[in-house]
Order: structure tokens, then C-alpha cells, then sequence
């Protein structure tokens, strides 16, 4: 997820960088930073389990499943289309989907995968939620800057 958050992140600067509205460029650096941050903690998940980062992607095809490979190339595919001029309007409908696909697998990752942890880790648990919420936030920040742009 520490990749999948970084991409994503990398995604939301791209449209820093092009948006010309101050409105909607202050949600979007506000998406960027948050995301970003979630990269940064679970980059620390990472370390503090002894797993690599960034995971081999076979290793985090096997564990996540082919939604993460997908949500993977989806992201970086959007960043190379903003950078080459897709609008702001398909790029926030874009982003919006994988933003429901990865709050998706934080609660999948609660409460499945942290059940492999042999034992309770009430850290990572609490990091794990206030993402997943996080990331349900990030949904209506996306649905507000579509609504804000399309009128």
C-alpha cells in the first residue's frame, strides 16, 4: 500500500502543478499532502515488520491480489495522461476511482491481513483506520472539486 499511496500521491502533484483554479488547487495540494503522508507511515509499517519496501511486486501480487497491480498501473497511467494534457475534470473522475479501490483494501487490510500478525498490534491497527477514514475523505474532496469545476 506504502507504493500504491506514493503513486497516488505523485498523481495529485501532477494536478497541483496544472490546475489554474486556486480553489481547486488548494483541495488538491491538501489530497497530495495527505497522501504523501500516508506513503511516508506505511513505508514505516513496512520497516517496523521487516518487509521490504518497496514490496517486489510479485510478492505484493500475491498478498493484495490483482486490484493492487491494477490500481498500481491505473495511477501511474493517469500521471503519464495529466502530464500529457488529460483534463482536470477526467483526471479527478479517474483518481476518484482508484481513491474508492484503495479505501476498499484498508478495510480489507484490517480485517483480513492484520489478522496474520501473530500479535494484536493496536499501533498499525489505529494507523489502518485513521487511513481507511482518511481515504474515505479523500472521495468527497474528489466529488467536491467535480462539482466545483463542472459549474
Amino acid at each position: 500500500m506504502a507504493l500504491l499511496e506514493y503513486e497516488t500521491s505523485l498523481a495529485y502533484e501532477s494536478l497541483v502543478e496544472k490546475c489554474s483554479d486556486s480553489r481547486v488547487k488548494l483541495l488538491l495540494v491538501s489530497l497530495y499532502e495527505d497522501t504523501k503522508k500516508h506513503a511516508n507511515v506505511m513505508k514505516s509499517v513496512c520497516q517496523s515488520l521487516g518487509q521490504p519496501y518497496p514490496s517486489p511486486m510479485a510478492r505484493a501480487q500475491a498478498e493484495m491480489g490483482e486490484i493492487y497491480v491494477d490500481s498500481l498501473k491505473h495511477v501511474r497511467s493517469i500521471k503519464h495522461e495529466i502530464e500529457n494534457g488529460m483534463s482536470l475534470h477526467e483526471a479527478v473522475k479517474a483518481i476518484l476511482e482508484d481513491e474508492k479501490a484503495i479505501s476498499e483494501e484498508y478495510v480489507s487490510l484490517l480485517h483480513s491481513k492484520l489478522r496474520l500478525i501473530e500479535e494484536d498490534d493496536i499501533a498499525i491497527e489505529r494507523i489502518l483506520k485513521d487511513i481507511a477514514a482518511d481515504e474515505e475523505e479523500h472521495q468527497d474532496l474528489l466529488k467536491l472539486i467535480l462539482d466545483s469545476i463542472s459549474h
